[in-house]
Formats: C-alpha cells, sequence, structure tokens
C-alpha cells in the first residue's frame, strides 16, 4: 500500500506538470513568448536526465517521467523520418518536428525517448544544439545560470537567430518540441487515468428506491473515488472524488421517466484528453450522458483495482450481474455490442446481494465477495 500511495503522489506530480506544459504552449500559440520560461522549465523537470558538464548522460536515470513508464509498462518509442540536410550555417532538422508516437509510412525510424532528446536538431556555424541542450539552454537562460565566455557566445548565438520569416529559432524549436514531448507525456497519463467501468444488475421495485447505496469504491479510509448512488427523488446518482475529497456528483439516471429500469446497465467512460480535461460518458440503459470536466480529478484504475467495493445497502437487495473495469476506452460500437451481451444475462443467475456486502477485485481482474451470495434466476428475483 506504501509503494501505491507513493505513485499517487508522484502521478499527480506529473499531472500538474503536464497541466502547465499544457497552458504554456496554449498561451504561446497565442503570441505571449513569455510563456516559453514556464514551457522550458516544466520540460526540463519532467524529461531531461542529467548530464555532465561534457554534455553525456549520466548514469541516474531517476526522473518521474521514465519512472511512471516503466512502472506503468508505457513504451517510450518514438519514430521519426530520414532526411539529408546540406552544410549550411545556420539550419534546424524539422524532420524531428513531425516526430510520431507510432510508425507512419514516413516515420519508419524507431528511436527511444532518450536517444531522441540526444538528437542534434539545429546546427548555428560550428556548433550543434542537441533537443535536451535547447530545452536546458532556455530553462537556464532565464534562470541566471552561469557559462564560460565560449559557450556564451555559442548560446547567445542559438538565441538571437531567426528564420526567413523573423521568428526566433530556439522559440520555434522549443515549440514543437514541446508539443512531441506533450504527446508522449499525455501517453504516460492515460496509461493510467482513463478507465471504463460497466456494471449489470438487477434492481428491485420502485417503491424501495430511497437514498440507497448501489455500489461504492472504498479506497484507504472513507475515502470513495466512485459511489453510484439511488436518491429519495428516484434519481440514480454518480459521485466522482480524489483523495482530497475534491468531487464530481451527477444525476445520470430519472428512474420517473423511465420504465426499462429493472435490468439496469450502467457504463461509466473516464478519459483524459488533449486539452486535459475529462470526457466522462455514462451509459444507463436507454440515456447516454457526456460531460466535460474541466478540472479533472485522479481516480486512475489502479486504485479501483485497489479498493474494497461496498454493494447494496441497509433494508435495501440488488441482483447482482456482471462488473467489467477496463484499462482503456471502448468505442461506440464496443459500447453497443457490450450492452447488448449484456443484456442477454437476463437468462442467467443473478447474485441476491441482500444489505451490505463487500467484495474486492483480484489480481486475474476477477471478483470476489467476501460473504456468501446465493444466486437466483433473474426473473425470481424480480418477483421476490
Amino acid at each position: 500500500m506504501f509503494a501505491l500511495k507513493s505513485s499517487r503522489f508522484r502521478y499527480l506530480e506529473f499531472l500538474k506538470g503536464m497541466q502547465l506544459v499544457r497552458d504554456s504552449l496554449d498561451m504561446i500559440r497565442q503570441r505571449k513568448e513569455h510563456y516559453f520560461l514556464s514551457l522550458s522549465v516544466q520540460l526540463r523537470a519532467l524529461f531531461i536526465l542529467p548530464h555532465d558538464k561534457n554534455g553525456k548522460l549520466k548514469g541516474d536515470r531517476a526522473l518521474i517521467c521514465y519512472d511512471l513508464a516503466e512502472a506503468l509498462n508505457v513504451d517510450l518509442s518514438l519514430y521519426i523520418s530520414k532526411k539529408e540536410y546540406a552544410n549550411k550555417e545556420y539550419q534546424y532538422y524539422d524532420h524531428l518536428f513531425t516526430t510520431t508516437l507510432e510508425a507512419t509510412r514516413e516515420n519508419t525510424e524507431r528511436l527511444s525517448l532518450i536517444d531522441w532528446l540526444e538528437c542534434d536538431i539545429v546546427s548555428i556555424f560550428d556548433k550543434k544544439f542537441k533537443i535536451w541542450e535547447v530545452i536546458k539552454i532556455m530553462a537556464d537562460k532565464n534562470g541566471g545560470a552561469h557559462f564560460d565566455e565560449k559557450t556564451d557566445i555559442e548560446i547567445a548565438q542559438l538565441c538571437e537567430a531567426r528564420n526567413k520569416a523573423g521568428v526566433l529559432v530556439i522559440h520555434l524549436l522549443l515549440s514543437k518540441v514541446g508539443e512531441v514531448l506533450f504527446k508522449v507525456g499525455l501517453k504516460i497519463l492515460k496509461s493510467l487515468f482513463d478507465f471504463q467501468l460497466v456494471i449489470s444488475l438487477a434492481l428491485p421495485k420502485r417503491e424501495s428506491f430511497t437514498n440507497k447505496n448501489i455500489i461504492s469504491f472504498i479506497y484507504e479510509r472513507a475515502y470513495s473515488p466512485i459511489s453510484i448512488s439511488i436518491t429519495d427523488s428516484n434519481m440514480l446518482s454518480l459521485k466522482l472524488a480524489d483523495s482530497e475529497k475534491i468531487f464530481y456528483e451527477f444525476e445520470v439516471f430519472d428512474f420517473n421517466d423511465n420504465i426499462d429500469w429493472s435490468f439496469f446497465v450502467i457504463n461509466i467512460s473516464y478519459e483524459l484528453t488533449e486539452k486535459m480535461r475529462v470526457m466522462l460518458t455514462v451509459y444507463c440503459n436507454n440515456v447516454v450522458s457526456k460531460i466535460e470536466l474541466h478540472n479533472p480529478i485522479f481516480i486512475g484504475h489502479i486504485f479501483l483495482r485497489n479498493s474494497k467495493i461496498q454493494f447494496s445497502d441497509k433494508d435495501f437487495k440488488i441482483g447482482f450481474s456482471t462488473m467489467l473495469l477496463y484499462k482503456r476506452i471502448l468505442n461506440d460500437e464496443q459500447n453497443m455490442q457490450l450492452y447488448e451481451y449484456l443484456q442477454t444475462c437476463k437468462n442467467e443467475n443473478v447474485g441476491r446481494l441482500v444489505g451490505k456486502q463487500e467484495a474486492i477485485i483480484l489480481e486475474d481482474s476477477s471478483m470476489k465477495f467476501l460473504g456468501d451470495i446465493y444466486y437466483e434466476p433473474y426473473n425470481e428475483f424480480i418477483k421476490s
């Protein structure tokens, strides 16, 4: 549990850093050049490994970006095209601007993130600068770092160079590199941030609905990242919360206006977008709700998997059919196929959960109830 807590704090640190990268890139698009400072500082902190005074990588590879990628088994490969350049006094290597995270027809050469950062991206007279150096130069320049006289001249030439359009070359390089590294960071974030939770169950007669819990995930003490309940006005309520007690709560289904509710499929999709917002999509039988959360809260499927699950409530019963937890987001066709399949579960047995019942998720993603559960045909459960 200690390792999981440590990962959560580091993940939140990375999330906040990536939000600053996104904000800086957005401001730079609006020609607010002073945001190159915050962009370079964040890129250095998140992605640049330490180098010695000769520009060689040190043995220490402990950096949050690489630690999280390794822990989450995220491939940090990048793909570039092959391009020949004539020798010129001033030139930047723009084939690196179109770097992708997957191989394409043009981008066939595979590099690790570390090797990509070691690529030369610009030459000024006889001096070539690597990607990581350009990031560090801008961050250090604004931070007042000290350089020797020769280095000062070379850096001044880089910082003052402009292209034919009059744009500072170092600004152009940072904006292009920043977009690539943002995509890398987003890939890491999405590998733990994105999840889809699907639950199918049978509900009792309508008159018994009053402030009842259907399912709650309990992580650590009294912290519930996801809870689904029925309000006193017969509304299905979804509550999402992070460990700092910041939460969102939505009413996503009205039992008063919907006849088809006795066998119920709840499908929750939680996806981090390129805007660093969350697209929350909730499917409740025939009702779909799409909500964009401008301030994403961190839940993460790994913490759901390490939560204790509480079903049902005092003086209440539900019939449990299926629960699925995905580490990815299903497309519309997959969601429809899943819904149609789960509807066929009416022909199978459901678990009678009377009063509060607890369960856990096992390592193979299956679920185990901690108490004895009686299974009976769906039709018999509805009649009882």
